[in-house]
């Protein structure tokens, strides 16, 4: 079967949304989607993390 991956950022506004976030990434999982979420600040302390994160990802 084909890998099918998802990529999620959470910007400064994602506490307004959380659950509608979380809604939609069960919505994603339940449909054979391999999710990967990361929050503003994962994205900028930590990016070289985060593109390591997505090429395991990719690589599985």
């Amino acid at each position: 079967m084909m890998q099918r991956p998802a990529i999620e950022y959470d910007g400064a506004s994602h506490r307004e949304s959380l659950t509608a976030d979380n809604r939609r990434q069960n919505r994603m999982m339940n449909a054979g989607f391999t999710l990967l979420r990361f929050s503003a600040a994962d994205v900028l302390s930590a990016p070289d993390s985060v593109v390591w994160s997505v090429r395991q990802m990719l690589r599985a």
